[in-house]
Order: structure tokens, then sequence, then C-alpha cells
């Protein structure tokens, strides 16, 4: 009785051992769902360097075809046309970061549109994913000049004048 126990737990821990190898082989990527996300996405207001840019943060659900380019397109502030940013996907490359660049014309509880695309070497188009985003702040908050200067946070001697020297 107790070889029957024995030779029963261990079949079982076979079958365990045997489901356990094989479930992530169907728990792999999907070939239905969209290749990406925009998973985040914000103002940035840089006071030191008198900046203000927004972007978004996309991932990648799955391997992303070869030579596939992520553009977006943000909404101008200022006017005009829109902003665009392109970015070159590299193997594996799951998180893919987007941003405008300086603006001027920020505004506060204003709503702003980014398109991000994703498209292949062809041209063609193969997601298009859209998000808005609304900054709390308006530009006015920043400094006329950059408060400072260079990659060490120097004073701007612009400011001179305004720090009493």
């Amino acid at each position: 009785m107790t070889s029957d126990i024995g030779s029963f737990l261990h079949r079982l821990a076979m079958l365990v051992a045997l489901v356990a190898l094989l479930a992530p082989a169907g728990c792999g990527d999907s070939d239905d769902g969209p290749y990406v996300e925009i998973v985040g996405g914000g103002f940035v207001f840089n006071y030191r360097i008198a900046e203000v840019f927004y972007g978004v943060t996309v991932v990648a659900h799955r391997p992303l075809p070869p030579g596939a380019e992520l553009t977006a397109e943000f909404e101008n502030p200022a006017g005009g046309s829109p902003i665009r940013v392109s970015r070159q996907a590299r193997d594996n490359q799951t998180r893919f970061s987007l941003d405008s660049g300086p603006l001027q014309g920020v505004m506060a509880d204003r709503d702003y549109t980014v398109v991000v695309t994703l498209s292949v070497p062809s041209g063609e188009v193969l997601e298009t994913h859209t998000r808005v985003i609304r900054s709390k702040l308006d530009q006015s908050v920043l400094p006329e000049r950059p408060l400072t200067i260079g990659p060490g946070y120097t004073p701007n001697p612009e400011n001179a004048d305004v720090r009493g020297e």
C-alpha cells in the first residue's frame, strides 16, 4: 500500500511538473493584440532653465517588426503645425519616451493632443494611438530667463541684477 501511495505521489508530481513546463507555452505573446500602448504622459516645467515640454511614454506589448518606427505628433501650444518626433525601435526595446522639446504658449487647464503612430519601413501604419494631456500650470509660472546655465547649474549671470549683485 505504501508503494501505491508513493507511486501515485510520484505520478502526481510528474503531472504538476509537466503542467508547469507547458503552461508558459500557452501564455506567449499574443499576435492579435496591439503592439504598443501609451501608458503615461504629462508636462514638465523646468524652472531652472525656464523651459516647458510635454511627452508620452509608450510600452510595447509584443515584439515590434524589424525597422519599426514610433512617431509622435504633439499639438503645438503656440499654434501652427504639430511638433513631430520620431524614434526608431531597437531590437527588444519595450519602452519608449517621446517628448515635444521646448514649447511656448502652454496654458493651464487646456487639453493638448498627442497622436502616436507605429509604422514599418515601407511606410505602412500599423497602429495609431491618441492621448489627451492637460497642463495644470500656465507657462507664466516660469522665470523670464533661466536661473542657471550649463550642466553644473551655474547661476545665470544675466540674473545678477535680480540677485542684488
